[in-house]
């Protein structure tokens, strides 16, 4: 990802400057997006064999991507707002779309460019979330299943007390 900008910095840009590093960010929101989409889809993997561990592990990634995400929202702001001071958007809804008919080429093609890459990996993170949201339910209905029929074997086995347990946590009884 491409440097950081100081939160005074944008403000003695030129308006050119900040759009040049508008698309750079917008690259980098792109190139973050396909990194959580890809947390996302592992976590899918993890849920499917069970290594939970592993998913703690990437619930913290995902977690860290989603404030680096966040801590990027105020540069974005800061650089749009530089780059309509010299290229001032139409009336109507002011979108990202907007923004980038509203700059000169080559800058418009460059922009089309990290919303198309950001949309893309955005999509794909939805989808990734969707499975992994379907998959997590799965498993919690499986869980609960589980646990109702165990509960329902233990109080129809009444254990004296003190009485040594059979099995191990992968069998029941």
């Amino acid at each position: 990802m491409s440097t950081a900008i100081n939160s005074h910095e944008y403000m003695r840009m030129d308006p050119d400057e900040a759009l040049a590093a508008l698309t750079d960010l917008m690259l980098d929101y792109a190139e973050l997006q396909q990194q959580i989409a890809a947390l996302v889809q592992r976590q899918a993997e993890a849920i499917s064999t069970g290594q939970f561990t592993l998913l703690n592990a990437l619930n913290d990634a995902l977690e860290q991507a989603s404030r680096d995400l966040v801590s990027m929202e105020p540069r974005r702001v800061a650089l749009i707002r530089k780059v309509v001071e010299k290229y001032p958007l139409p009336e109507g809804p002011q979108t990202l779309s907007t923004l980038c008919r509203a700059v000169p080429s080559p800058w418009r093609e460059r922009m089309e460019d990290a919303r198309d890459q950001w949309l893309r990996a955005a999509t794909a993170g939805k989808t990734a979330t969707q499975q992994t949201r379907r998959l997590a339910e799965q498993a919690l209905r499986h869980t609960r299943t589980l646990l109702v029929e165990l509960a329902g074997r233990h109080a129809a086995m009444p254990v004296e007390p003190g009485a040594p347990v059979s099995g191990n946590f992968n069998t029941v009884g």
